[in-house]
């Protein structure tokens, strides 16, 4: 088990939840009020390490709330979690409601969202939950209602309403807490429900409009097809066949180069979705330095690395290299953390160098762009010991080995400039900061890790506006929404796609994973462990390989012509008449709108 210590910063300041507006039934009984519940907790700690009070709140609501702070976590929301018995019991098959007031004021997590787990559960046996989900909390108080139905008997007395916060290093505040039971005959179906949404979801909605417009004035080309004979005249009557084969836009997933390299069906199978799906990918794990080294026995070793490497050219995949550099202390290979504090210290920023110069050269070929610098913001130690002048020279060397490769920035958290300033203006800042010391700075990664408190698209855009003035490409680099609410993920994915195809500066996009057994958040991934696929991937099909695709045909004109507007990418065009067929394969690239083709059929 594996605890975490980290900064904090502030959570998401906007509201983005929906209160299902019915009346509520006659209750017939209260099972928990907002003052048990303060009076007869139970907190425990199973590996977190968390700071548990009770604090006043000026609220109409209540007057008192919880205050819970988990500074070191573990993966699992039990690490900390606080405990109350039911006051009244449940027949199995009763309807209940939990209804609660939380906020979160401040989380090291890259969503900007504070998590609580609830659980309605026995207190014996095997503990059998009648209700468990998860609830993200921002910066305001919220009010949350969920409805459940008592999976069985919940005698008095050994049945508890659960809050587990041990998940993230955050700090939540819970008050006004109530648990209710209806008579028999009322369906749960029909208390009030809080739902997840964002802004501008729903249908029609005016900045989707303004994207889908943009994307056929950015996105596609004005294909002209001429075809001739060879005796140079036109070839009226020609039927030409427009098939397209991949974007120029890149759309990608991090791989696991174990996946790459293995030989069992997962594998296999792992493999097959790369290529169905990508046409671009990045590195995981192995090219972080402490993977690189050998440090991390749960990542393949660099020959691996390389191999699968290797197999992502030969299939014509481009390669994002992933990190040259993440300098905080706990990203550092153990061979660099030893030095800290020893005479040895100040030879750090030349064996950073040498590291970067070893690994571009190791891997030149086969990745094709690297991301230099990686969460600056939070992970700066490196900066804070030996000056900040140190990121320029971390840029300098990758160009210096590199010198046609694209070079970016990665930061966490930097798609929302509401919600997530601190994060935006560092990008920024660093940015600046950078190019005024003579380092190239070709693009900002923006890491796009989502909950179910989506940032709004219009607003995610107005972001990617302030990246675009300082004249760089725009990628989401590690895009994954962490939710249990399939349509909620769906509807985001599909727009923040959308968002991502309609900005200008923006070059590709890349999810952090697409298998739950290969993914850090295995709820964010496109397919389920067993191999079943999410809503979420539909949407993905959808867009890519349906409305932004370009298969079409059609016959010459009198001046041997054939014309049709045709999204950016690689193209087969077939052209035949009278037993004569011609194939040729087009690249149209980002950025172009007019592309006109020669063939000649003999």
């Amino acid at each position: 088990m594996r605890a975490f210590l980290v900064a904090f910063t502030l959570c998401l300041a906007s509201p983005a939840l929906a209160q299902a507006d019915r009346p509520l039934p006659p209750v017939a009984a209260t099972a928990m009020t907002p003052e048990l519940f303060l009076g007869a907790r139970k907190t425990e700690q199973r590996g977190g390490k968390g700071t548990l009070t009770i604090v006043p709140a000026k609220h109409a609501a209540f007057s008192r709330a919880l205050h819970i702070r988990t500074d070191v976590h573990v993966v699992g929301s039990w690490g900390v979690e606080t405990r109350m018995t039911l006051a009244a019991p449940m027949k199995a098959g009763q309807a209940g409601l939990v209804r609660f007031w939380a906020r979160c004021t401040e989380t090291a997590d890259e969503t900007g969202v504070g998590l609580i787990r609830l659980a309605i559960a026995r207190t014996d046996g095997d503990r059998a939950k009648s209700l468990e989900l998860e609830a993200g909390a921002n910066a305001g108080w919220q009010q949350f209602s969920f409805p459940f139905v008592a999976g069985g008997e919940l005698p008095l007395g050994n049945a508890e309403v659960i809050f587990m916060t041990g998940n993230r290093a955050q700090t939540i505040e819970i008050g006004g807490v109530e648990v209710l039971t209806f008579a028999d005959g009322v369906s749960a179906d029909a208390l009030p429900k809080t739902e997840f949404t964002y802004e501008g979801r729903e249908a029609g909605a005016a900045w989707r409009k303004d994207a889908e417009a943009r994307i056929l004035a950015l996105r596609r080309a004005a294909l002209t097809v001429s075809v001739v004979g060879s005796d140079g005249r036109p070839v009226p009557d020609a039927t030409v066949q427009v098939r397209m084969k991949r974007h120029a836009f890149q759309f990608g997933s991090s791989v696991a180069m174990k996946m790459i390299t293995g030989t069992d069906a997962d594998s296999e199978r792992y493999r097959a979705k790369i290529l169905e799906l990508y046409n671009a990918v990045s590195t995981e794990n192995e090219t972080k330095w402490p993977g690189w080294e050998g440090d991390w026995d749960w990542v393949t070793g660099r020959d691996k690395t390389l191999e699968g490497l290797r197999w992502l050219k030969r299939n014509d995949l481009y390669v994002r290299g992933h990190v040259l550099v993440w300098p905080g202390w706990k990203n550092l290979p153990a061979g660099i953390k030893g030095l800290r504090d020893t005479p040895q210290q100040d030879t750090i920023p030349g064996r950073v160098t040498a590291h970067i110069a070893d690994i571009t050269a190791t891997t030149a070929g086969l990745i094709d762009e690297w991301d230099v610098l990686n969460e600056p913001y939070l992970n700066n130690d490196l900066m804070k010991l030996f000056g900040r002048g140190i990121m320029a020279d971390w840029f300098k060397e990758a160009r210096r080995v590199l010198p046609h490769a694209p070079l970016y920035l990665n930061e966490a958290a930097g798609h929302d400039y509401v919600n997530r300033p601190v994060f935006v203006q560092s990008a920024i800042e660093t940015v600046k900061e950078l190019r005024a010391a003579g380092a190239d700075v070709d693009g900002v990664g923006i890491q796009s890790h989502m909950s179910n408190l989506p940032s709004p698209p219009a607003r995610i855009l107005k972001t990617f506006d302030l990246y675009a003035k300082l004249g760089v490409k725009i990628r989401a680099t590690e895009f994954d929404m962490d939710t249990a609410d399939e349509k909620l993920q769906a509807d985001f994915t599909r727009d923040y796609l959308i968002v991502l195809y309609s900005h200008p500066n923006v070059v590709g996009y890349q999810s952090w994973g697409f298998w739950a057994k290969q993914h850090w958040r295995p709820r964010g991934a496109f397919f389920r462990e067993d191999w079943s696929e999410r809503p979420a991937l539909a949407e993905y099909r959808k867009l890519v390989f349906g409305k932004w695709w370009t298969n079409t045909e059609g016959m010459t004109g009198a001046r041997g012509t054939y014309a049709t507007p045709a999204f950016q990418g690689r193209y087969e065009i077939a052209v035949a008449k009278g037993g004569k067929r011609v194939v040729r394969t087009v690249d149209i690239p980002l950025g172009l709108t007019a592309a006109g083709v020669m063939v000649v059929l003999p």
